[in-house]
């Protein structure tokens, strides 16, 4: 499964690759990867001649300095245009000062410098200077064997203490802080020197990704509690695997989720977008493109259709964040019926495209309302791909039967206790088959094809008592769809009594929470009897003071859970970055320093103990063992500085135990005048830290021997006291 996912589900661009078309395309290189490609895509579609380079030119300049793009390019982000690095200084010299030893913190200066078995040809994927600011993130011993890869297989771990979301919410001084412990460069002569910083920790932070010799590794992104495990690059939310799978409002991870999770995602932004355009659907077509179609190529296809072109939009893939569809909406309800009924004729032009025409689906929320049993009553729903998964399912004289068959399979009723409806298409009225609409006796049955699903390996079922279109499947059918909790038997929403309570937006009303619901409105207007100005100040769903800073005008409680809401900045910051962002500009950097020496000993325990969440599902495939028996033979350090690291090594041999106490440097990272930390491996070769606290903490230093067995060499080790 994990393969089909990784070869079928569409995924981003490298960032080499989106960094030099911008660069080739003289546009603004600032941003995250995802803005970039959606940049890169409006323009490719407006301009005709546009054309993308060849992969080979790409590589050539995707080594180009940020401080070279910056000037020729003439970008900015309009956001911090009146930073200077003159002012940054001012400001790091108001702030109280730390008295921080100056010393530097490792004596590596390149990543394969570190770790000697990365290829130094890997540099050019990125400038010079990433890969300095890199070095202090890696350790000669976060290293595993990677069975995935072919050839030489050492994979580097790389900690990325901080995330393209994160650096949102950092003041600038933080950031040039940040910049300035890593050991980048800070002297630019540019007015825009803060643009600068930022994409630079951002070119970092996706050349970890783009690199096939390395895996960034991260502090679990938790929302909503505080953890303390390790997450993958892998991830899309960049949080462990429990963390990831207990969370409603996210992006569909490849490592955490199965597959029909993706078809769940896609429906579901899908129809949400076309719900909040409020789209005529008796005039709107939808245009399903693989390869983008030039808007003159549209528009020359189109010729003599009556389309009104100024309402042309688009829907960016949730997965490559290209563009995917696009809505032709007509002038009248005639003029698209004619447009399918010739829909042939339209696609042969399109042919190279790869493209489907079809007409929008009904709203599922006016099925809702169309039948009044509605919480008996489920949607079968043909994913929206043309993965071969879905093209090979029955035609469509044979769809309805087969699927009525596959129902009493799953049920064990007969064919005349159920019924099944196909949709209608709004344009031409005839009859739809992407739904289909069944109605079961009771609600076991109903549970029963809910939990069966995927139907056909791919066919989507979406309970019509639901708030948000086709949610993702909870690990357990016991719990609350929206939260962690168990949920109640009796609610049509699937959800605990306290979640469906909170709800601002359903058609069906719930008797499990009507009590909650009442008693909480009747709470509220006693607040607002006594005060009538405080109106605007509470929460949208209870007598909680709502959130300045929340879009959806909620509290901490009722925001996270609901079903339908806004993106929320605010509430669906991460632990971690609360934690963070709280730290003086002076500290941060030496701060995730240290975070770095803590992620190294919990990534290595990981590995002496065979578990592999925060780096990709091993369990079942044909590498388990090997993986799990080379990597826990790898932690055994050795006294041997005849030991070259950097050669071809032996897997399961002596020889394949490459790490030594001689590679380790240890690091010592001052955090204050009085607080600093420690990092080493002892005799053991196990990686340990130690935090001194002091009114002053010395600096005298002093020398250990490490004892080893005979005939091996000793590992001298100095400390500071």
């Amino acid at each position: 499964e994990q393969e089909f996912k990784e070869l079928n589900m569409v995924q981003l661009d490298p960032y080499w690759k989106v960094r030099s078309l911008c660069y080739s395309f003289n546009m603004n290189c600032f941003g995250e990867r995802e803005t970039l490609i959606k940049r890169i895509e409006n323009i490719l579609f407006n301009n005709y001649l546009f054309k993308k380079a060849p992969t080979q030119k790409l590589l050539e300049v995707c080594d180009t300095d940020i401080e070279l793009l910056v000037k020729n390019l003439h970008c900015t982000t309009n956001k911090f245009d009146n930073i200077s690095l003159r002012d940054l200084e001012a400001y790091s010299r108001q702030e109280v000062p730390l008295k921080i030893p100056d010393d530097k913190i490792s004596n590596h200066q390149w990543p394969w410098h570190v770790v000697v078995e990365l290829a130094r040809s890997h540099k050019a994927l990125t400038y010079l200077d990433v890969y300095r600011g890199m070095t202090l993130l890696m350790r000669s011993s976060m290293v595993f064997y990677n069975h995935f890869l072919e050839g030489e297989c050492i994979t580097a771990g790389v900690v990325l203490p901080y995330t393209p979301k994160i650096l949102d919410y950092l003041t600038p001084l933080q950031i040039y802080n940040i910049i300035k412990t890593l050991g980048m460069k800070t002297n630019y002569d540019v007015a825009n020197v803060m643009d600068i910083y930022k994409q630079k920790l951002l070119d970092l932070f996706y050349c970890v990704d783009d690199s096939p010799r390395l895996h960034g590794i991260l502090p679990c992104q938790s929302r909503y509690k505080s953890c303390s495990s390790l997450s993958s690059m892998f991830c899309a939310n960049y949080m462990c695997k429990l963390c990831c799978q207990d969370i409603q409002h996210k992006n569909p991870c490849i490592i955490h989720d199965r597959y029909e999770q993706f078809f769940r995602y896609k429906v579901r932004s899908v129809y949400m977008f076309e719900e909040a355009k409020s789209f005529d659907r008796t005039r709107t077509l939808r245009l399903q493109m693989r390869r983008l179609i030039r808007k003159h190529d549209l528009e020359r296809v189109f010729e003599n259709v009556p389309i009104e072109w100024d309402k042309l939009c688009f829907y960016y893939h949730h997965g490559a964040h290209r563009i995917h569809i696009a809505y032709l909406v007509l002038e009248t309800q005639e003029d698209a019926k004619k447009v399918l009924l010739n829909k042939m004729y339209f696609l042969q032009k399109l042919d190279k495209y790869d493209a489907n025409l079809t007409a929008l689906n009904t709203s599922l929320y006016r099925v809702c309302e169309k039948y009044k049993d509605a919480e008996n009553m489920i949607a079968i729903i043909k994913p929206l791909t043309t993965l071969e998964v879905v093209t090979e399912l029955p035609s469509e004289s044979f769809y309805k039967s087969q699927v009525a068959q596959l129902i009493q399979t799953i049920t064990q009723l007969g064919s005349t206790q159920f019924f099944l409806e196909e949709d209608l298409n709004p344009v031409t009225g005839e009859r739809d088959m992407n739904h289909l609409y069944l109605k079961l006796p009771g609600k076991e049955y109903i549970e029963k094809v809910y939990h069966a699903q995927p139907l056909f390996g791919c066919l989507i079922v979406h309970k019509l008592s639901h708030i948000q279109v086709c949610p993702f499947l909870r690990y357990s059918p016991d719990m609350c769809i929206m939260c962690v909790a168990r949920k109640d038997q009796r609610c049509i929403h699937d959800m605990c009594k306290d979640c469906c309570s909170r709800q601002k937006y359903g058609i069906l009303v719930c008797q499990c929470s009507l009590q909650l619901v009442q008693a909480s409105i009747a709470q509220k207007k006693e607040i607002v009897s006594k005060d009538k100005s405080i109106t605007e100040t509470l929460c949208d769903k209870c007598p909680n003071k709502r959130d300045r800073d929340c879009p959806n005008k909620m509290c901490s409680v009722c925001c996270p859970i609901q079903a339908i809401r806004f993106d929320c900045p605010f509430h669906d910051e991460s632990n971690y970055c609360r934690e963070i962002k709280t730290l003086p500009g002076q500290l941060i950097g030496r701060k995730m320093l240290s975070i770095v020496s803590e992620l190294h000993i919990k990534m290595r325990h990981e590995l002496k103990c065979g578990r592999y969440d925060w780096f990709r599902p091993i369990y079942g495939t044909d590498v388990q063992e090997s993986m799990r028996k080379a990597n826990r033979e790898l932690q055994e350090v050795l006294d041997n500085g005849s030991i070259i690291r950097g050669t071809t090594t032996t897997r399961y041999k002596r020889e394949g135990k490459i790490l030594t106490f001689q590679a380790n440097e240890p690091l010592t990272i001052w955090l204050s005048p009085s607080e600093k930390v420690f990092e080493s491996i002892d005799n053991k070769g196990q990686p340990f830290v130690e935090y001194y606290y002091s009114e002053e903490a010395s600096r005298e230093e002093r020398t250990i021997w490490v004892k080893n067995s005979l005939n091996k060499y000793r590992y001298l080790l100095h400390l500071h006291e």
